[in-house]
């Protein structure tokens, strides 16, 4: 099975007048595991019975620590900025973690790879809001931005297909630029991550990172 990998930074700011924002996408290639149980078969049921698994402290700890332990190394991602030093530690939020739930289980049912939602009945953020989702649309829905900001926030997102375990899934990630980037972004403080299996044996892995102020 062909790995892939796909890597996306959005980045927005507040005020009383409004506020504005961009992204950038790319495409690369990828492989992760898991071992929870609970949150590796995504549902096929449809939205109207929709609900976000529980993940165990144990896979959180796993997640937590193979994207720290990149972080804490100073590196060059290869994308033309040489070596940038290590960067602190994330912590677990559940809010990106549903963000990232949310788009395996529209990646799965809808049978697609991309940061853009499906725009189907699976694509949750998308069917409010009549349009293809996009990775900020789910951060907002899973309630990220609801409290606790007042200036800016950002967000960032890693995807992977066909992999097997986190580390691996990590080392594929530092081994491409975008990837690499987003995992050192000094600016991201918070972080969740998801795993669902494909009825092929592989799996689908949706990283959110996200700061706010």
């Amino acid at each position: 099975m062909k790995k892939k990998l796909i890597s996306l930074v959005a980045v927005g700011f507040l005020a009383s007048c409004g506020g504005g924002g961009g992204s950038s996408d790319t495409l690369n290639v990828d492989t992760t595991n898991q071992t929870n149980t609970d949150i590796t078969t995504a549902q096929t049921t449809t939205p109207t019975n929709y609900t976000i698994p529980t993940i165990s402290e144990a896979d959180k700890s796993a997640f937590l620590d193979a994207i720290n332990n990149a972080r804490a190394v100073s590196r060059d991602c290869g994308d033309g900025k040489g070596v940038v030093a290590s960067v602190g530690a994330l912590t677990w939020n559940n809010d990106l973690y549903e963000a990232s739930y949310e788009h395996n289980y529209d990646m799965l049912n809808a049978n697609f790879f991309a940061h853009e939602g499906s725009a189907t009945q699976y694509d949750i953020s998308g069917a409010k809001l009549n349009k293809h989702s996009d990775p900020l649309d789910r951060v907002k829905n899973s309630g990220y931005l609801d409290t606790g900001v007042t200036s800016s926030y950002g967000a960032g997102e890693n995807l992977a297909d066909a992999h097997t375990t986190i580390q691996s899934a990590v080392n594929d990630w530092l081994n491409s630029p975008p990837h690499c980037a987003n995992i050192m972004t000094s600016n991201f403080t918070e972080m969740g991550l998801s795993k669902v299996a494909k009825s092929n044996g592989g799996f689908l892995w949706t990283n959110v990172f996200g700061f706010k102020k």
